[in-house]
């Protein structure tokens, strides 16, 4: 009697297939390309499907003068501005550990930068209602100043 494995075609979220092949390979998770298509069995659906998730999810890191490009060209700038001399009269703390980060950081990682957002999001739209962005936009600002 032969059996027959039924196959799922993953998701890939514009990942390109070797990319996706040696991040499931990595993992010990058995795939089959075809049709420039990625399939796994389906005990490996979710496994397989949460490699390629957090592989796409990944940010690059961005030098200072990305990272201040972005800010400048989205007005973050102009909201830090009157941020910081208030924050440091209500969070001595929290002030020095933001300017330290926001001048001094030789490299900045997406996800501690949305963490500070996320942080005081309410405050830059207090000060600037065009400061209300989603993680997906927020996404494509620091793709475009990888690109820089």
């Amino acid at each position: 009697m032969s059996s027959v494995l039924t196959l799922t075609t993953l998701d890939l979220n514009g990942l390109d297939l070797d990319t996706v092949g040696k991040a499931l390979f990595q993992q010990l998770i058995i795939y089959k390309v075809e049709n420039a298509e990625i399939k796994v069995p389906a005990q490996f659906v979710d496994k397989a499907q949460a490699v390629i998730n957090r592989l796409a999810s990944q940010m690059p890191d961005l030098i200072p003068v990305q990272f201040h490009y972005m800010l400048n060209k989205y007005g973050f700038d102009d909201a830090i501005a009157v941020l910081l001399p208030n924050l440091k009269l209500e969070d001595l703390d929290k002030y020095a550990m933001y300017k330290a980060y926001l001048e001094q950081a030789r490299f900045y990682e997406f996800s501690k930068t949305l963490e500070m957002f996320n942080d005081i999001q309410d405050k830059f739209t207090a000060i600037d209602e065009n400061l209300n962005f989603n993680v997906e936009q927020l996404k494509a600002m620091w793709q475009e100043a990888s690109q820089i």
